[in-house]
């Protein structure tokens, strides 16, 4: 959400979100899949912070799905950081969780890589199969 730079690591959510509605984009559904650097870096309610900060900025009105995270060795920060935003989604409208920690966590060894942070190959095709399940879901209501 906040963390990286676009030099030395990958531009943060915030920027790449402000970016895209800056040139316009007008999906008909956003997806957010981040919050795996920032799960080690803040306590819950700054977590809280950051999550209502990048839901305030999307566009009201238009079905969002948050993808949770799933980290295997710092599960006290993902599920510090699930809880925090199953917290902050519960009541936005048209918005609503895809859980990689619940596919994830079902098989880890086949999911996640080697580095156990990133999705393996067969991650990659679940991983999409969540967002595209979670997608056509929200777009129905």
């Amino acid at each position: 959400i906040k963390v990286g730079n676009g030099k030395s690591e990958p531009l943060n959510g915030e920027r790449v979100l402000d970016d895209l509605l800056a040139a316009g984009t007008d999906p008909d559904v956003w997806v957010v899949a981040l919050g795996t650097n920032d799960v080690s870096s803040y306590d819950a309610a700054e977590l809280g912070g950051l999550i209502d900060e990048m839901l305030g900025r999307l566009p009201d009105g238009v079905p969002t799905v948050w993808i949770d995270v799933y980290l295997p060795d710092r599960r006290d920060d993902t599920e510090r950081f699930n809880t925090v935003l199953r917290d902050r989604i519960v009541d936005r409208a048209k918005t609503s969780i895809g859980s990689w920690s619940a596919v994830a966590s079902a098989d880890p060894k086949a999911l996640i890589s080697g580095d156990r942070i990133h999705p393996s190959d067969a991650g990659e095709v679940a991983f999409a199969a969540l967002v595209g399940n979670a997608v056509a879901a929200a777009a129905a209501n």
